[in-house]
């Protein structure tokens, strides 16, 4: 059913007539009608939008200088992506034929790493059981049919974590593919594009023989982006989408007329009202819509077809836009200059048969502007430390990109789950604090590579990256998150590094396979040893820096107590014979503050008939470790004021996970940072937002030396 455009009054209190037109996906056109008495301060409005008028409503005529105003309501048109997935060949694997369809083979299909996600975005699916291996990703392609895709069962999983980073180009020529035709199913994974936020169209290739298929590296794809006339509302900022005629007639500036509102409409009359009614406004104002000697006589003469699409006749034409082209690539990511501008796609790929170009085009809706940052947030601490130096850690779970997906967060809008979005706020918050040591977990190493190192090398921070022990779930070997501890080097030099695998030591310290299994979790952690240069080399020594991100199952507490418990056993060996150097604990623990890991860490020990302990899988692991406790006087950072409520704020879980320990006889802390209101965290249902870039709340405490 196609969306239409409901008219009502603002200013008149009886129905009379609305001009019933379709409007394109252009700006088009809504007129209200000529005011019996005067046509001096009727406000014209045109709709910026698709739909169609409904010509049940009636407007009604009003007193001379009173506007009348068509508000119109029109529903959005977003691109919704479809949710099914294409059915996937079970039992036998799947091969291309020399047309291009996928069926049932012999052979498995096996492409080169780097290549799957962009048959990810042909709807071709990966079994669950795929790994890579030897450097080939093997994976299974959905079913085609001549006249595009077809076997479409329900959704197990969600069409973004399909279609999302799919830039690479995918290597086939060992498999006939037919040669192309034309581009098709063209579309944007959002609308409208937002500043800063990389916006990437998916489609699909035609060939000669009818068929859809992905991208062929011999395909020659060609991209032309371009950039609309500025379309913002002069009253509040917001996307234009009307346009006052009254107000282009009356002579105002053109980028003056756009408005987002009926209020905002209303807000411009008030305004303006003695521009109007006074001057040479007013004298313009004063000739009928069908016959302005300005604009109908001086364009259209005695024409009556080009009278008719006169911008002051009774039916103005569609808005036109004027473009400016901007960029060739296949993705645009949409500047300051772009915000109130809509963006328009050229695309075309050359025909094998022909040698022509075939152009489709596609256009969005006025680029958004970035929402603002978070409220700051206050620093707690009464001590004065002027006297002494101090030190700042950061601890922040950064929320992966291989998690961010519109399944596991529906509330958030697409494109505040990019990372090209999310990565520039993650930076602002860390840099913001300008905190000493830097602790994150859920990193991904191809964005620790390509993004934190450069950013924060640039800032005087070095950085050690872990990754967990587990292989990736993508053709992308490097999407794999983990943990990073970065350091001002100019305060601190890297003296010991020492890195720790949970699956190595469940395999080194537990003979039984089955309780091995449910330990080995790929989970890592970190610890560092720094040494402090302070001013003039004049340092406290050393300092001992861990880093970690236990397992998340909530049914696995045994083994999050387990993970803790060695990371602990491996710090004291790293620290037995440096007794007096302080550690700093940080990590994603996965634990509340009610739970075995925060009374392990906080009280040094676990009592036996701890109720976790019960379990049968507790029981088994009791068998090989007599105790759980040790040595070290841990304590909380933020315990001082009270554990937060919450540092991990989602739409299916609130609570405490991360946390900042410290050895309480070495050092102590003299102010942490306060926790965001929740009334600021629930303005968009929950974390990650537009606002806020991780699903994770972000600590910070300060530390001076005993």
């Amino acid at each position: 059913m196609n969306p239409h455009v409901a008219g009502s009054l603002w200013g008149a209190g009886k129905p009379s007539e609305v001009i019933s037109a379709p409007l394109s996906r252009n700006i088009d056109t809504v007129n209200t009608l000529e005011a019996k008495k005067s046509n001096i301060g009727v406000q014209r409005p045109r709709v910026l939008g698709g739909g169609t008028i409904s010509p049940s409503k009636r407007e009604s005529t009003s007193r001379v200088g009173i506007p009348r105003v068509t508000s119109v309501r029109a529903r959005a048109r977003p691109f919704t992506p479809k949710t099914h997935r294409r059915q996937v060949v079970h039992g036998r694997d799947a091969k291309v034929s020399p047309v291009g369809d996928v069926r049932p083979a012999g052979k498995k299909l096996a492409y080169p790493e780097g290549h799957q996600e962009n048959y990810q975005n042909a709807f071709a699916l990966p079994t669950a059981h795929s790994e890579p291996k030897s450097g080939v990703s093997t994976f299974v392609l959905s079913q085609y049919d001549r006249k595009g895709l077809s076997n479409v069962p329900p959704a197990s999983l969600p069409f973004e974590a399909m279609t999302r980073n799919t830039e690479q180009k995918v290597n086939v020529s060992k498999f006939k593919v037919a040669p192309a035709s034309k581009l098709s199913k063209l579309t944007f994974h959002y609308d409208p594009p937002v500043e800063t936020c990389t916006l990437t169209p998916y489609f699909l290739i035609e060939d000669t023989e009818g068929n859809m298929r992905p991208r062929d590296p011999r395909d020659d794809v060609r991209f032309r982006w371009y950039r609309g006339q500025r379309c913002v509302c002069a009253i509040c900022g917001k996307r234009g989408i009307m346009q006052c005629l009254t107000s282009l007639k009356a002579g105002i500036e053109v980028d003056e007329t756009f408005f987002c509102s009926n209020q905002c409409l209303q807000i411009n009359f008030k305004r303006k009202k003695n521009i109007f009614n006074s001057g040479p406004a007013a004298a313009r104002l004063s000739q009928k819509w069908d016959s302005d000697p300005t604009e109908s006589g001086r364009q259209c003469g005695d024409d009556k077809e080009a009278k008719a699409n006169s911008l002051f006749s009774k039916m103005p034409p569609s808005w036109k836009d004027q473009w400016m082209l901007i960029n060739k690539a296949r993705s645009y990511v949409p500047r300051k200059i772009d915000v109130g501008r809509r963006l328009r796609l050229d695309a075309a790929v050359t025909s094998e048969k022909t040698g022509e170009r075939v152009w489709s085009c596609l256009h969005t809706t006025s680029v958004m502007r970035a929402p603002s940052p978070p409220p700051p947030r206050r620093l707690l601490g009464s001590e004065n430390t002027m006297s002494q130096p101090t030190f700042k850690v950061f601890c922040y779970n950064v929320l992966a990109d291989i998690y961010a997906t519109g399944y596991m967060y529906p509330y958030c809008p697409l494109w505040a789950l990019q990372w090209s979005y999310r990565c520039e706020r993650i930076l602002r918050s860390i840099l913001s604090t300008r905190a000493e040591i830097i602790c994150l977990q859920e990193v991904q190493e191809d964005h620790f590579k390509k993004f934190f190192v450069p950013n924060l090398s640039k800032n005087g921070y070095d950085g050690i990256y872990k990754r967990k022990t587990r292989e990736s779930r993508t053709s992308n070997p490097d999407a794999v998150d983990g943990c990073a501890i970065f350091y001002e080097r100019n305060r601190f030099a890297l003296r010991e590094r020492h890195d720790i695998e949970f699956n190595k030591l469940a395999d080194m310290h537990i003979p039984d396979r089955g309780l091995l299994r449910r330990m080995s979790k790929g989970n890592i952690g970190q610890i560092l040893l720094l040494e402090e240069l302070g001013k003039g080399g004049q340092g406290h020594g050393m300092i001992c820096v861990g880093n970690t991100h236990i397992y998340w199952d909530p049914e696995y507490k045994d083994v999050k107590l387990w993970q803790t418990f060695m990371l602990i056993q491996q710090l004291q060996s790293h620290l037995q014979h440096r007794k007096h150097v302080p550690l700093i604990l940080c990590g994603d623990f996965n634990s509340e503050v009610d739970s075995a890991v925060y009374k392990l860490l906080s009280e040094r020990y676990l009592r036996t008939d701890h109720p976790i302990l019960k379990d049968s899988n507790a029981q088994k692991m009791l068998s090989y470790y007599q105790s759980f406790d040790h040595t070290l006087p841990l304590e909380s950072a933020y315990a001082a004021i009270g554990e937060p409520k919450y540092t991990n704020y989602t739409g299916h879980y609130i609570g405490t996970l991360d946390y900042i320990w410290y050895s309480n006889g070495t050092l102590r802390p003299v102010a942490i940072l306060e926790i965001d209101d929740e009334k600021h965290l629930k303005k968009q249902t929950a974390l990650p937002s537009p606002q806020y870039p991780s699903d994770h709340i972000f600590l910070l405490a300060e530390f001076a030396w005993n």
